[in-house]
């Protein structure tokens, strides 16, 4: 009797001393992560505030008018309001006579006062060497202009030159006369060059008015050729199996 009790002390204190611990668990759930705010600021905010209007309503006008079909439009536009002027021009200040007298003038402009040169006389020259420099190497390439076509060589040798010219001079070069006097075309083509880059907002805004329309066709005949395409590719749509030979 007096071992037994004994026993039951010594069992009655051990677990005492002996903190109790939890079961673990089987399957540990994974602890629920703080969302974390949000990153837009209000800048981000208020365009897309004030974006979401003009796209309510250009899809309402345009519904088949996407982002990337609107970026795709406007660079066409860009690129056509640039190449159709520039050669319309051409062919009238050709026929007009006047190109050389544009660029007379706006060389005389630019070469006044380097000191005072600013503004529309520094945009304005460089354009012109700008202007002259494409003239010469579409001139060189393809024989017109009254430049000679040259050779792949030639070409290769005349651009190391040039290559070598511009790292040794950092600022705007002058016209080169001799360049402009190789024919008059070189003249109208380097004026109706300075003409279309000084309608570049124009062309920005008409670039801007046509995108959602050209868009629109886009991607309306898009998703035509697209539907005849899966139709013809599918079997069992109307699509004939060829005759294995």
């Amino acid at each position: 009797m007096m071992l037994r009790g004994s026993n039951t002390t010594y069992r009655h204190a051990l677990l005492q001393r002996t903190p109790l611990r939890a079961p673990r668990a089987v399957l540990a759930l994974p602890r629920p992560r703080p969302r974390l705010a949000s990153t837009s600021t209000p800048t981000q905010h208020s365009r897309s505030t004030w974006l979401a209007p003009y796209m309510a309503r250009l899809r309402q006008s345009y519904p088949h008018v996407d982002p990337p079909s609107l970026l795709i439009s406007f660079v066409i536009l860009h690129e056509l309001t640039a190449l159709v002027p520039l050669v319309g021009l051409f062919a009238l200040l050709k026929w007009l006579g006047v190109g050389g007298a544009i660029v007379a003038w706006v060389v005389d402009e630019t070469s006044e006062a380097e000191v005072e040169q600013s503004g529309w006389r520094t945009t304005a020259k460089e354009w012109l060497v700008e202007s002259e420099k494409k003239a010469e190497r579409v001139g060189r390439r393809y024989g017109w202009f009254g430049w000679e076509k040259e050779t792949r060589e030639e070409r290769e040798e005349r651009r190391a030159r040039q290559k070598d010219a511009e790292n040794g001079a950092a600022d705007v070069q002058d016209v080169s006369p001799e360049r402009l006097r190789v024919s008059g075309d070189v003249a109208n083509a380097a004026a109706s060059y300075l003409l279309v880059k000084a309608l570049l907002p124009l062309r920005i805004l008409i670039s801007l008015r046509l995108s959602p329309s050209l868009a629109n066709v886009i991607v309306r005949n898009f998703k035509g050729l697209r539907e005849r395409g899966r139709k013809y590719v599918r079997p069992g749509e109307g699509a004939a199996p060829l005759d294995k030979r």
